[in-house]
């Protein structure tokens, strides 16, 4: 059950975060991936807030297809989240695909490379409303998803 937090709260000292869709968004926080693939080169560097998108065109895509990454224990497409917050990872660098390449990069297909480290899933999604490119969050929707972990 998601809580619904996008509506009710300040947008005081903000944390960054991305839409990624499913399946991408559930491999970055609990799966093997660590590369978030875009077309452009963010000059932001930290904590980054994962948010799963209500996009079901990869994910069909994945299942359809015969993906040339497995993704080991990827839940149905029912217990996956949409349009919510999942989780975070520290973005600490950012590369092109060549060096994706040069650095046998799993997942790399560019054309800019995120590394995205320390994955952290919050105990619930949160439902939020994604945007396209960085988008501000809260703090203490950052603090309340971490808060209700140790609970």
């Amino acid at each position: 059950m998601a809580t619904d937090l996008s509506m009710s709260l300040p947008l005081a000292h903000p944390g960054m975060a991305i839409s990624v869709a499913q399946p991408w968004a559930w491999a970055l926080i609990h799966g093997p991936k660590r590369i978030e693939n875009r077309s452009w080169r963010p000059s932001y560097r930290g904590q980054l807030v994962i948010h799963a998108s209500k996009r079901l065109d990869y994910l069909h895509r994945y299942r359809q297809g015969k993906p040339a990454k497995q993704l080991q224990d990827l839940p149905a497409d029912a217990d996956l989240a949409y349009g919510a917050l999942i989780g975070m990872v520290n973005l600490r660098a950012v590369f092109s695909l060549e060096d994706g390449k040069r650095l046998d990069a799993e997942f790399a297909t560019g054309p800019f490379c995120w590394f995205c480290a320390s994955p952290r899933a919050f105990l619930r999604p949160i439902r939020w409303r994604g945007e396209r490119g960085l988008f501000d969050i809260p703090a203490i929707v950052i603090e309340t998803a971490i808060n209700t972990e140790a609970a």
